[in-house]
Order: C-alpha cells, then sequence, then structure tokens
C-alpha cells in the first residue's frame, strides 16, 4: 500500500479563455489532425476556478472518481511518453514548450503507479465542499483510466478526464488538529498537484500512525 497527496485545483483565478477554445475548434477540425471528426463545439463562459473546485470534489464524494486535468483528446497517460508529449504540444501550443510538456508528463505519469488499496491524502478538502479547516483521505478501488470527455457541453470540464476509482465506503474527512494532521504537514514536498509519500521522510511515521488508526475506527 502506498499513500500519496493529491492537491486539487486553487481557488483563485479563471480558467482557460476564449481564445484557447476558439483554437482548439479549429485545430480539431482540420483535416491534418489524426481525429477531425472527434472535436464537438460546446458552451464556453468564464468561470472561477473555484467553481471547477466545486466540481471536481462533487465527482470525489458523488461519482467515486478522483479527477485530474491537463486532459484533451489524444492524451491517455498509458500512451508512450514521445506520443504523449507529441499530442499535447499540438493540442496547447501556449503551454507547448519542450520542458512544460515534459514536467506535466512526470506528474500525471505518477497516476499510472496508484493501485487498488493506495491512500491518498486530499488537503483543503472538506465533506464534498472546500474547507479550509479539513482534509480529507480516500482510498483508490482500481487503477488509472482515461475518460474520453471530448462531447462534454461544457468546455473546461473536457479537461478532467485522467480518472482514479475510489471507493466510496471510505471515503473520510478529518478536521486539522493535533491529534490528526496539521495543514502545514501537506507543505513542501507536497507542492505538486500529485506527489507520491516517499518512505524517507520523518512525516511518513505522522502519515503512518494516522493511517493506522485514525481511518481504522470510523
Amino acid at each position: 500500500m502506498t499513500m500519496w497527496v493529491w492537491r486539487l485545483p486553487p481557488e483563485d483565478g479563471y480558467y482557460n479563455d476564449a481564445t484557447q477554445m476558439q483554437h482548439d475548434e479549429q485545430f480539431y477540425k482540420q483535416s491534418t489532425h489524426p481525429n477531425p471528426q472527434r472535436y464537438v463545439s460546446c458552451n464556453f463562459r468564464p468561470i472561477r476556478i473555484g467553481e471547477c473546485r466545486t466540481w471536481v470534489i462533487n465527482e470525489i464524494f458523488n461519482q467515486q472518481k478522483l479527477r485530474q486535468g491537463w486532459c484533451g483528446i489524444d492524451l491517455d497517460i498509458n500512451l508512450p511518453e514521445a506520443i504523449w508529449m507529441r499530442n499535447y504540444q499540438l493540442i496547447d501550443p501556449n503551454k507547448g514548450l519542450l520542458a512544460e510538456v515534459k514536467r506535466r508528463y512526470q506528474i500525471l505519469s505518477l497516476l499510472l503507479d496508484i493501485r487498488a488499496g493506495d491512500t491518498v491524502f486530499l488537503p483543503r478538502v472538506g465533506n464534498n465542499q472546500l474547507s479550509y479547516d479539513d482534509f480529507t483521505v480516500v482510498t483508490a478501488a482500481g487503477s488509472y483510466y482515461f475518460e474520453n470527455r471530448s462531447r462534454e457541453n461544457m468546455y473546461w470540464k473536457r479537461d478532467y478526464g485522467h480518472v482514479i476509482p475510489v471507493d466510496g465506503n471510505l471515503t473520510r474527512t478529518f478536521p486539522y488538529s493535533q491529534t490528526t494532521l496539521q495543514s502545514g504537514d501537506f507543505g513542501a514536498p507536497f507542492l505538486k498537484c500529485l506527489v507520491k509519500v516517499p518512505d524517507h521522510i520523518a512525516f511518513l511515521c505522522r502519515l503512518w500512525n494516522f493511517q493506522l488508526h485514525d481511518l481504522s475506527n470510523p
């Protein structure tokens, strides 16, 4: 069993822009793309990333799906790295610099290492809501799979096709406290969207104690 820290989208800022959507629509209709018919026009409206975060949290509690963004057509992480990076560069020229694409692939490829029974800590996630006072712990019910969301009506929801199924019966929410975990426990080195808890840091003992005692006592 492996433990992970998974960060959801931030609360501030706006999600994507109309320029990117217009590029996508034009790009996918070009015959040079290997799948020119797979793009479906959709509705666009600027939304705060917090609205996106709320939806992602709802998916955890209501659909038992832990979702990650940086997705799109032909961006299944099971693809060979070179092909995935090529596809990403084609789809997102604004963030298509090789170093940035490789950074995103390296983070997302960790999804392939999550197995059924792994424990995932979600900072700032309350009981089906954003919370600065709580964290949620979920248990993976299976391995990663890719969900093609190209026909999703809302543009921004297409970005969340990377999925880890979770066991709804084992989803637990806890307040930050001295007896559980504190918000500072999820600082460095857990600042990326997904980080495997390394086995060489002292914090691992704290997590293990929490895992063995708190999670076994509803």
